[in-house]
């Protein structure tokens, strides 16, 4: 292979070139000797003047001898060709303009940075060589064409630059986990979720709340499950959330429909309102309320157990008396404790307490039927409520002896007689 020369020219670094090139330059006149050359596997940069065969020497004079005639020829004048000796008063004729040699000597390539001559062949590498070099300090001008400085490693031509080759990705499930914030973000969110969803089954008997806290909680599941990036820990708890949220939400639509006014039943929950004493609202145990042809009364209210069933723990139990006003027509009674449309008691707050219905509760009715002028007697009995409040109110809707009427009693705390022990 074609042994391949840099030079430094003017503060700047051309090359490769060919041995050829380089004789080039320095006949234009390009190349001065001073200037620094090297090999392309040389360090070290060299004077032009030092590489044999790249400057064109000049001939040494025959002898002296020689150069005298030759200087003695040149002083004397020549004889004119008429053969007239010439006399002092004669003019020798003007002489014509010498022609300049320039036009007909070869012209220089212009000096280009690091290529080749196309026209070189590249094959005349051993057509001279260094002479034994002397320690030369690199020129301290740096190349402005991109070529490396010199003093440095040899300049050897820049490697393309190669775009690297992307890294392996990782496993889908170790993606998210292995950034730690991201990974707590997604996980935080997903947990939002599932708290919102718990808290929405916490109020599923409250109207409206439920389902807000659902509706947030699968949005917050939904959210986490998007960022997950397949992440097992984050997916299982998406899918709690949702299932948390959905059933919280769903239940407290039901309470919501349900509620003849939810905004008030909300306010009664949170202890934000009291309920309004309805018109027409009786005193219990002094005042009948009448529903039609029937009369009704309550009679011994108090937290005790409940009569027939041993060992049970406290319950609100009241008794109801029921009596035929009618002196002709008998009245079907149903008990409030099934009826369809049943006995319902409320705290102050509006909190509803469940009525129970037993067979073994001691005159607990079912179905009766009353006589004129006759009477029946039942039990209701309710979960007892927390602490002791001030009031109560028990509404007891006509249907139940075929009436479209409804009576409220009011029973006070002073009412209500508390009994922990016997029946």
């Amino acid at each position: 292979m074609a042994q391949k020369w840099y030079c430094h020219v003017g503060g700047k670094q051309y090359g490769p070139l060919t041995a050829q090139q380089l004789k080039q330059l320095a006949a234009a006149g390009k190349l001065r000797p001073k200037d620094g050359v090297r090999r392309e596997t040389d360090k070290k940069w060299t004077p032009a003047a030092q590489v044999k065969g790249l400057f064109a020497e000049s001939p040494a004079p025959a002898n002296k001898t020689a150069t005298a005639e030759t200087t003695a020829k040149k002083a004397t004048p020549d004889k004119p060709k008429s053969g007239r000796p010439a006399s002092d008063g004669d003019e020798l004729p003007p002489l014509a303009p010498l022609e300049s040699d320039a036009a007909s000597l070869p012209r220089a390539k212009p000096l280009s940075a690091a290529g080749d001559d196309p026209t070189a062949t590249g094959d005349d590498d051993d057509e001279f060589q260094l002479k034994p070099l002397e320690p030369l300090p690199g020129p301290s001008a740096t190349a402005s064409t991109g070529v490396r400085p010199v003093g440095t490693a040899a300049a050897r031509p820049m490697p393309a630059t190669t775009t690297p080759a992307p890294l392996p990705a990782a496993a889908a499930g170790s993606q998210l986990a292995d950034d730690g914030l991201n990974y707590f973000r997604v996980m935080a969110t997903a947990a939002t979720g599932a708290a919102l969803g718990f808290a929405a089954l916490c109020l599923a008997k409250v109207p409206i709340l439920p389902i807000l806290a659902g509706g947030l909680g699968l949005l917050f599941a939904i959210r986490a499950f998007a960022m997950s990036k397949s992440d097992r820990n984050v997916i299982g708890l998406c899918l709690v959330a949702s299932v948390l949220s959905l059933v919280g939400g769903c239940w407290g639509l039901m309470k919501t429909i349900d509620a003849a006014d939810p905004i008030k039943a909300l306010q009664y929950a949170f202890g934000l309102a009291a309920p309004e004493t309805p018109k027409g609202t009786l005193r219990a145990g002094e005042e009948l309320g009448e529903l039609d042809s029937v009369t009704v009364r309550l009679r011994d209210m108090a937290f005790r157990r409940v009569p027939g069933v041993a060992n049970s723990k406290l319950y609100f139990v009241m008794g109801v008396t029921l009596e035929n006003e009618s002196a002709s027509e008998a009245v079907t009674y149903q008990s409030w404790s099934i009826a369809e449309q049943g006995a319902v008691l409320r705290d102050a707050r509006g909190k509803a307490y469940e009525i129970i219905h037993d067979g073994r509760i001691d005159g607990q009715q079912t179905r009766t039927t009353i006589e004129p002028g006759g009477r029946a007697g039942d039990v209701l009995v309710f979960q007892a409520p927390a602490g002791l409040p001030d009031k109560l109110f028990l509404k007891l809707p006509g249907q139940a002896v075929g009436s479209t009427k409804e009576v409220v009693f009011e029973i006070l705390r002073e009412d209500i007689a508390i009994r922990t022990t016997g029946e």
